[in-house]
Protein backbone atom coordinates (compact mmCIF):
# COMPACT_ATOMS: atom_id res chain seq x y z
CA UNK A 1 0.00 0.00 0.00
CA UNK A 2 0.78 3.30 -0.90
CA UNK A 3 -1.01 6.33 1.63
CA UNK A 4 -0.93 9.97 1.32
CA UNK A 5 -2.06 11.81 3.77
CA UNK A 6 -1.15 15.66 3.30
CA UNK A 7 -2.61 18.60 5.45
CA UNK A 8 -3.07 22.19 4.23
CA UNK A 9 -3.53 25.12 7.51
CA UNK A 10 -3.24 29.05 7.56
CA UNK A 11 -4.71 30.65 10.77
CA UNK A 12 -7.00 33.15 10.30
CA UNK A 13 -5.49 36.50 9.08
CA UNK A 14 -1.82 35.22 8.50
CA UNK A 15 0.01 35.23 5.38
CA UNK A 16 1.73 31.88 5.80
CA UNK A 17 -0.04 29.09 4.21
CA UNK A 18 1.89 25.66 5.87
CA UNK A 19 2.06 22.64 3.65
CA UNK A 20 2.54 18.89 5.42
CA UNK A 21 2.96 16.18 3.00
CA UNK A 22 2.97 13.01 4.69
CA UNK A 23 3.76 9.40 2.38
CA UNK A 24 3.47 6.07 4.37
CA UNK A 25 4.32 2.78 2.31
CA UNK A 26 2.88 -0.06 3.58
CA UNK A 27 4.31 -4.09 3.14
CA UNK A 28 2.75 -6.88 5.03
CA UNK A 29 2.82 -10.57 4.67
CA UNK A 30 0.03 -12.95 6.58
CA UNK A 31 -0.17 -16.36 6.54
CA UNK A 32 -3.01 -18.12 8.24
CA UNK A 33 -3.71 -22.17 8.45
CA UNK A 34 -6.01 -24.17 10.36
CA UNK A 35 -5.84 -27.79 11.23
CA UNK A 36 -9.30 -29.62 12.21
CA UNK A 37 -8.21 -32.50 14.82
CA UNK A 38 -11.89 -33.96 14.54
CA UNK A 39 -15.32 -32.47 14.84
CA UNK A 40 -14.78 -31.25 18.18
CA UNK A 41 -11.02 -29.92 18.03
CA UNK A 42 -9.71 -27.05 15.87
CA UNK A 43 -6.78 -25.29 15.72
CA UNK A 44 -5.59 -21.66 13.71
CA UNK A 45 -1.91 -20.73 13.34
CA UNK A 46 -0.10 -18.42 11.48
CA UNK A 47 2.35 -15.41 11.28
CA UNK A 48 2.36 -12.09 10.09
CA UNK A 49 4.88 -9.55 8.80
CA UNK A 50 4.69 -6.03 8.37
CA UNK A 51 7.14 -2.97 7.44
CA UNK A 52 6.23 0.57 7.40
CA UNK A 53 8.47 3.27 5.94
CA UNK A 54 6.85 6.51 6.59
CA UNK A 55 8.28 10.12 4.73
CA UNK A 56 6.88 13.59 6.08
CA UNK A 57 7.97 16.89 4.56
CA UNK A 58 6.49 20.51 5.00
CA UNK A 59 7.16 23.76 4.04
CA UNK A 60 5.58 27.37 4.47
CA UNK A 61 4.60 29.57 1.89
CA UNK A 62 3.41 33.24 1.87
CA UNK A 63 0.78 33.94 0.04
CA UNK A 64 1.36 37.54 -1.08
CA UNK A 65 4.62 36.65 -2.11
CA UNK A 66 5.02 32.97 -3.11
CA UNK A 67 8.06 32.33 -1.25
CA UNK A 68 8.67 28.91 0.46
CA UNK A 69 10.29 28.45 3.25
CA UNK A 70 11.31 25.09 5.46
CA UNK A 71 8.67 24.65 8.30
CA UNK A 72 8.05 21.99 11.38
CA UNK A 73 6.91 18.59 9.83
CA UNK A 74 4.22 16.43 11.43
CA UNK A 75 6.17 13.24 11.83
CA UNK A 76 10.30 13.21 12.55
CA UNK A 77 11.47 14.56 9.27
CA UNK A 78 15.03 12.45 8.69
CA UNK A 79 13.06 9.17 7.82
CA UNK A 80 10.44 6.83 9.78
CA UNK A 81 11.06 2.57 9.62
CA UNK A 82 9.01 0.41 11.48
CA UNK A 83 8.76 -4.19 11.36
CA UNK A 84 6.16 -5.74 13.29
CA UNK A 85 6.59 -9.54 13.14
CA UNK A 86 4.09 -12.19 15.50
CA UNK A 87 2.95 -15.33 15.28
CA UNK A 88 -0.21 -16.59 17.16
CA UNK A 89 -1.70 -20.27 17.71
CA UNK A 90 -5.29 -20.76 19.46
CA UNK A 91 -7.07 -24.00 19.83
CA UNK A 92 -11.12 -24.44 20.23
CA UNK A 93 -12.45 -27.54 22.09
CA UNK A 94 -16.08 -28.61 21.38
CA UNK A 95 -16.33 -30.58 24.88
CA UNK A 96 -19.37 -31.39 24.80
CA UNK A 97 -22.78 -30.05 24.24
CA UNK A 98 -22.25 -28.04 27.64
CA UNK A 99 -19.21 -26.28 27.13
CA UNK A 100 -16.88 -25.09 24.84
CA UNK A 101 -13.11 -24.18 25.92
CA UNK A 102 -10.37 -21.83 23.41
CA UNK A 103 -7.64 -20.36 23.98
CA UNK A 104 -4.45 -18.82 22.54
CA UNK A 105 -0.90 -17.12 22.61
CA UNK A 106 0.74 -14.51 20.59
CA UNK A 107 3.91 -13.61 20.50
CA UNK A 108 5.03 -10.26 19.00
CA UNK A 109 8.12 -8.35 18.12
CA UNK A 110 8.66 -4.92 16.95
CA UNK A 111 11.41 -2.64 16.35
CA UNK A 112 11.28 1.11 15.06
CA UNK A 113 14.06 3.85 14.26
CA UNK A 114 12.74 8.01 13.57
CA UNK A 115 15.69 10.38 12.97
CA UNK A 116 15.06 14.14 13.47
CA UNK A 117 17.11 17.07 11.91
CA UNK A 118 15.61 20.51 11.33
CA UNK A 119 12.71 19.84 13.96
CA UNK A 120 15.42 19.21 16.75
CA UNK A 121 17.13 22.26 15.50
CA UNK A 122 14.06 24.35 15.75
CA UNK A 123 13.28 22.89 19.12
CA UNK A 124 16.32 22.25 20.47
CA UNK A 125 15.56 18.55 21.20
CA UNK A 126 17.69 16.84 23.40
CA UNK A 127 18.01 13.91 20.61
CA UNK A 128 17.79 13.38 17.00
CA UNK A 129 16.64 9.96 17.19
CA UNK A 130 14.19 7.46 18.61
CA UNK A 131 15.30 3.55 18.32
CA UNK A 132 13.77 0.70 20.29
CA UNK A 133 13.20 -3.25 19.85
CA UNK A 134 10.55 -4.56 22.09
CA UNK A 135 8.93 -7.90 22.65
CA UNK A 136 5.89 -9.52 24.13
CA UNK A 137 3.73 -12.99 24.59
CA UNK A 138 0.17 -12.05 25.06
CA UNK A 139 -2.65 -15.08 25.69
CA UNK A 140 -6.42 -15.68 26.36
CA UNK A 141 -8.88 -18.31 27.45
CA UNK A 142 -12.86 -18.73 27.31
CA UNK A 143 -15.11 -20.69 28.35
CA UNK A 144 -18.76 -20.62 26.97
CA UNK A 145 -21.28 -22.13 29.61
CA UNK A 146 -24.61 -23.74 28.48
CA UNK A 147 -26.62 -24.65 31.06
CA UNK A 148 -29.87 -25.06 29.01
CA UNK A 149 -31.54 -24.64 25.55
CA UNK A 150 -32.12 -20.38 26.47
CA UNK A 151 -29.24 -19.44 27.99
CA UNK A 152 -25.51 -18.94 27.52
CA UNK A 153 -22.73 -17.86 29.93
CA UNK A 154 -19.46 -17.03 29.09
CA UNK A 155 -15.96 -16.36 30.92
CA UNK A 156 -13.10 -14.93 28.81
CA UNK A 157 -9.60 -13.74 30.36
CA UNK A 158 -6.96 -12.09 28.22
CA UNK A 159 -3.75 -9.66 28.23
CA UNK A 160 -3.04 -7.18 25.40
CA UNK A 161 0.08 -5.40 24.51
CA UNK A 162 0.19 -2.42 22.32
CA UNK A 163 3.72 -1.18 21.03
CA UNK A 164 3.68 2.64 20.43
CA UNK A 165 2.95 3.97 16.71
CA UNK A 166 4.55 6.92 15.25
CA UNK A 167 1.53 8.77 16.20
CA UNK A 168 2.38 8.00 19.82
CA UNK A 169 6.08 8.65 20.09
CA UNK A 170 6.94 11.18 17.22
CA UNK A 171 4.42 13.43 16.37
CA UNK A 172 4.86 17.36 16.61
CA UNK A 173 1.13 19.05 16.57
CA UNK A 174 0.30 22.17 17.73
CA UNK A 175 -3.89 22.35 18.90
CA UNK A 176 -5.86 24.57 20.40
CA UNK A 177 -2.81 26.66 22.65
CA UNK A 178 -1.04 22.85 23.26
CA UNK A 179 2.32 21.60 21.44
CA UNK A 180 2.52 18.04 21.45
CA UNK A 181 6.34 17.28 20.84
CA UNK A 182 8.06 13.79 20.73
CA UNK A 183 9.01 11.39 23.61
CA UNK A 184 12.17 8.72 22.99
CA UNK A 185 11.48 6.96 26.27
CA UNK A 186 7.78 5.77 25.37
CA UNK A 187 7.05 2.09 25.99
CA UNK A 188 4.63 -0.37 25.44
CA UNK A 189 1.90 -0.66 26.94
CA UNK A 190 0.05 -3.68 28.23
CA UNK A 191 -3.46 -4.37 29.39
CA UNK A 192 -4.70 -7.86 31.49
CA UNK A 193 -8.54 -8.31 30.99
CA UNK A 194 -11.59 -10.27 32.29
CA UNK A 195 -15.19 -9.99 30.68
CA UNK A 196 -17.97 -12.24 32.19
CA UNK A 197 -21.22 -12.04 29.90
CA UNK A 198 -24.85 -13.54 29.14
CA UNK A 199 -27.37 -13.95 26.73
CA UNK A 200 -30.29 -15.14 27.96
CA UNK A 201 -34.19 -15.86 26.17
CA UNK A 202 -37.00 -15.33 27.79
CA UNK A 203 -40.86 -17.49 26.72
CA UNK A 204 -39.25 -17.79 23.01
CA UNK A 205 -39.71 -13.77 22.49
CA UNK A 206 -37.50 -11.65 24.57
CA UNK A 207 -33.30 -11.79 23.69
CA UNK A 208 -31.39 -10.62 26.94
CA UNK A 209 -27.55 -10.00 26.37
CA UNK A 210 -25.34 -8.35 28.90
CA UNK A 211 -21.99 -7.90 29.37
CA UNK A 212 -19.28 -6.68 32.11
CA UNK A 213 -15.20 -5.70 31.69
CA UNK A 214 -13.08 -5.16 33.71
CA UNK A 215 -9.23 -3.81 31.97
CA UNK A 216 -5.96 -3.28 34.59
CA UNK A 217 -3.53 -1.17 32.22
CA UNK A 218 0.17 -0.80 32.78
CA UNK A 219 2.47 1.70 31.06
CA UNK A 220 -0.51 2.78 29.75
CA UNK A 221 0.22 5.78 27.20
CA UNK A 222 -1.78 9.12 27.91
CA UNK A 223 -1.29 12.80 27.79
CA UNK A 224 0.62 14.64 29.91
CA UNK A 225 2.19 17.79 30.27
CA UNK A 226 6.07 18.10 29.49
CA UNK A 227 9.48 20.06 29.95
CA UNK A 228 11.56 20.75 27.36
CA UNK A 229 14.76 22.71 28.05
CA UNK A 230 13.43 22.88 31.94
CA UNK A 231 10.28 25.19 29.86
CA UNK A 232 6.62 23.75 30.34
CA UNK A 233 6.37 26.62 27.42
CA UNK A 234 7.31 27.19 24.10
CA UNK A 235 7.20 30.34 21.93
CA UNK A 236 6.64 29.94 18.17
CA UNK A 237 5.11 31.83 15.54
CA UNK A 238 4.25 34.21 18.03
CA UNK A 239 1.83 31.62 20.16
CA UNK A 240 3.14 30.91 23.69
CA UNK A 241 2.10 26.95 23.62
CA UNK A 242 1.78 25.10 26.27
CA UNK A 243 4.28 22.04 26.33
CA UNK A 244 2.28 18.03 26.53
CA UNK A 245 3.67 14.93 25.48
CA UNK A 246 2.31 10.90 25.19
CA UNK A 247 3.81 9.38 28.54
CA UNK A 248 3.38 6.20 30.61
CA UNK A 249 1.66 5.99 33.57
CA UNK A 250 2.29 2.72 35.88
CA UNK A 251 -1.42 2.15 36.27
CA UNK A 252 -4.73 2.70 35.09
CA UNK A 253 -8.03 1.11 35.17
CA UNK A 254 -11.13 0.59 32.49
CA UNK A 255 -14.32 -1.00 33.21
CA UNK A 256 -17.74 -1.19 31.71
CA UNK A 257 -20.81 -2.90 31.05
CA UNK A 258 -23.31 -3.48 27.95
CA UNK A 259 -26.94 -4.38 27.89
CA UNK A 260 -29.62 -5.12 25.23
CA UNK A 261 -32.50 -6.18 24.73
CA UNK A 262 -34.47 -7.37 22.19
CA UNK A 263 -38.35 -8.36 21.47
CA UNK A 264 -40.84 -9.33 18.94
CA UNK A 265 -44.05 -7.96 21.01
CA UNK A 266 -46.17 -9.85 18.24
CA UNK A 267 -45.41 -10.63 14.80
CA UNK A 268 -45.20 -6.82 13.63
CA UNK A 269 -44.06 -4.84 16.26
CA UNK A 270 -40.63 -4.96 17.95
CA UNK A 271 -38.98 -3.47 20.90
CA UNK A 272 -34.64 -3.11 20.60
CA UNK A 273 -32.78 -1.15 23.16
CA UNK A 274 -29.17 -1.30 23.71
CA UNK A 275 -27.29 0.94 26.84
CA UNK A 276 -23.63 1.05 27.12
CA UNK A 277 -21.31 2.65 30.09
CA UNK A 278 -17.25 3.10 30.42
CA UNK A 279 -15.54 4.46 33.36
CA UNK A 280 -11.76 4.98 33.11
CA UNK A 281 -8.80 5.93 35.68
CA UNK A 282 -5.39 7.02 36.07
CA UNK A 283 -4.64 5.50 38.97
CA UNK A 284 -1.39 6.62 39.25
CA UNK A 285 -2.33 10.40 39.85
CA UNK A 286 -6.26 9.99 39.47
CA UNK A 287 -6.93 11.53 36.23
CA UNK A 288 -9.39 10.59 33.82
CA UNK A 289 -8.45 8.47 31.06
CA UNK A 290 -9.17 10.29 27.79
CA UNK A 291 -11.71 8.93 24.99
CA UNK A 292 -13.82 6.83 27.95
CA UNK A 293 -17.27 7.92 26.39
CA UNK A 294 -20.49 8.78 28.72
CA UNK A 295 -23.35 6.42 29.32
CA UNK A 296 -25.05 6.20 25.86
CA UNK A 297 -27.76 4.00 23.94
CA UNK A 298 -30.40 3.70 21.80
CA UNK A 299 -33.98 2.57 21.68
CA UNK A 300 -36.71 2.02 19.46
CA UNK A 301 -40.10 0.50 18.72
CA UNK A 302 -41.04 -0.54 14.95
CA UNK A 303 -43.93 -1.55 13.42
CA UNK A 304 -44.17 -4.01 10.29
CA UNK A 305 -47.16 -4.80 8.01
CA UNK A 306 -47.06 -5.79 4.63
CA UNK A 307 -45.35 -3.35 2.42
CA UNK A 308 -44.42 -0.66 5.13
CA UNK A 309 -41.74 -0.50 7.94
CA UNK A 310 -42.22 2.59 10.83
CA UNK A 311 -39.84 3.16 13.49
CA UNK A 312 -39.53 5.82 16.23
CA UNK A 313 -35.79 5.45 18.16
CA UNK A 314 -34.05 7.70 20.81
CA UNK A 315 -31.13 7.97 20.66
CA UNK A 316 -29.19 9.37 24.11
CA UNK A 317 -26.06 10.10 25.72
CA UNK A 318 -25.24 11.17 28.87
CA UNK A 319 -23.46 14.62 30.49
CA UNK A 320 -19.77 14.05 30.36
CA UNK A 321 -18.55 16.37 34.02
CA UNK A 322 -15.32 18.07 33.43
CA UNK A 323 -13.43 16.11 36.50
CA UNK A 324 -14.56 13.17 34.47
CA UNK A 325 -12.42 14.43 31.67
CA UNK A 326 -8.46 14.63 30.94
CA UNK A 327 -7.18 18.00 30.82
CA UNK A 328 -4.24 17.07 28.23
CA UNK A 329 -5.81 14.50 26.25
CA UNK A 330 -7.78 14.72 23.04
CA UNK A 331 -11.47 15.25 24.36
CA UNK A 332 -11.77 18.61 22.84
CA UNK A 333 -12.81 20.06 26.51
CA UNK A 334 -12.38 23.55 25.25
CA UNK A 335 -15.46 23.26 23.35
CA UNK A 336 -17.04 22.21 26.36
CA UNK A 337 -19.53 24.15 28.88
CA UNK A 338 -17.87 25.23 32.11
CA UNK A 339 -19.66 22.15 33.77
CA UNK A 340 -18.84 19.56 30.94
CA UNK A 341 -20.30 18.29 27.99
CA UNK A 342 -24.48 18.58 28.72
CA UNK A 343 -26.52 14.99 28.44
CA UNK A 344 -28.85 15.15 25.26
CA UNK A 345 -31.38 12.87 22.76
CA UNK A 346 -33.04 12.81 19.84
CA UNK A 347 -36.74 11.32 18.66
CA UNK A 348 -36.14 10.26 15.29
CA UNK A 349 -38.77 8.92 12.97
CA UNK A 350 -38.11 6.50 9.91
CA UNK A 351 -40.57 4.67 7.70
CA UNK A 352 -40.06 2.72 4.34
CA UNK A 353 -42.12 1.39 1.82
CA UNK A 354 -41.19 -1.75 -0.47
CA UNK A 355 -42.82 -0.99 -3.49
CA UNK A 356 -42.18 -3.69 -5.01
CA UNK A 357 -38.75 -6.39 -4.99
CA UNK A 358 -36.26 -4.06 -6.63
CA UNK A 359 -37.71 -0.67 -5.23
CA UNK A 360 -37.99 0.90 -2.23
CA UNK A 361 -38.93 4.19 -0.62
CA UNK A 362 -37.46 5.51 2.64
CA UNK A 363 -38.27 8.94 4.27
CA UNK A 364 -36.37 9.87 7.74
CA UNK A 365 -37.40 12.53 10.06
CA UNK A 366 -33.79 12.81 12.19
CA UNK A 367 -33.80 15.20 15.69
CA UNK A 368 -37.63 16.31 15.24
CA UNK A 369 -37.27 18.56 18.64
CA UNK A 370 -34.55 20.12 16.83
CA UNK A 371 -31.99 19.78 19.60
CA UNK A 372 -28.78 21.43 19.97
CA UNK A 373 -25.97 18.87 21.19
CA UNK A 374 -22.31 18.27 20.53
CA UNK A 375 -21.31 14.82 20.10
CA UNK A 376 -18.88 14.31 22.95
CA UNK A 377 -15.47 14.75 22.04
CA UNK A 378 -16.14 16.08 18.56
CA UNK A 379 -16.00 19.90 18.88
CA UNK A 380 -18.82 19.52 16.02
CA UNK A 381 -22.47 20.67 16.78
CA UNK A 382 -24.22 18.09 15.36
CA UNK A 383 -27.27 18.64 12.70
CA UNK A 384 -30.41 19.78 13.96
CA UNK A 385 -33.82 18.61 12.50
CA UNK A 386 -33.40 17.39 9.38
CA UNK A 387 -35.43 15.07 6.61
CA UNK A 388 -34.00 12.74 4.54
CA UNK A 389 -35.49 10.59 1.70
CA UNK A 390 -33.59 7.75 -0.12
CA UNK A 391 -35.36 5.85 -3.44
CA UNK A 392 -33.73 2.82 -3.78
CA UNK A 393 -33.75 0.54 -6.67
CA UNK A 394 -31.86 -2.99 -7.21
CA UNK A 395 -31.16 -3.99 -10.64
Amino acid sequence: QNIKEDRITRKFGSNNKVNQEEDVYVYSVDLNFFKLHSEQIKTNYGIEFIYNSVHSQAFRRNITNNSVADTITRYPDKGNNTFDISAYITNKWNINNKYILSGGIRFNYFHYNSKFVYNSLIYNLPFTDIIQDNRAITGSLSLVYLPVRDLKLNLILSSGYRNPNIDDYGKIREKSGDLMIPNNNLKPEYSYNGEIGFSKTIDGYIRINGSFFLNFLNNAIVRTPALLNSSSELIFEDDTLRLIKNANVEESIIYGTSLNVISDLNSNISFKATLNYTYGKNLSDTLALSHIPPIYGITSISYEIKRFYNEIYLVYNGWKHMNDMNPYGEDNIDFATNNGFPGWFTINLKSICRINKNLSLLIAAENILDTFYIPFASGVAAPGRNFLGTLRIKL
